[in-house]
């Protein structure tokens, strides 16, 4: 399987992402569920401030959360 290739999101990209985000449900994130004016809103305010966000950190820490658990964070890439 290929490496993923990641770049910095451009404004051609909006319509498709907020597209994207409105056609499925994102149950590991804040807002389950958007309509495509929320994830337009959405995809606006990100390249513009630069700071990046992890969605799977989070998603996993409220898997966790949500059963009572802890998993061990290998904060050494080891």
């Amino acid at each position: 399987m290929p490496e993923p290739n990641f770049r910095p999101v451009t404004a051609a990209d909006r319509d498709a992402l907020a597209r994207f985000l409105s056609e499925h449900r994102w149950p590991f994130h804040v807002r389950a569920r958007l309509d495509r004016a929320e994830a337009a809103e959405v995809v606006a305010g990100w390249d513009q401030d630069g700071v990046v966000h992890d969605g799977i950190g989070y998603g996993l820490l409220r898997e966790d959360w949500e059963q009572g658990k802890t998993t061990p964070v290998d904060r050494d890439g080891e």
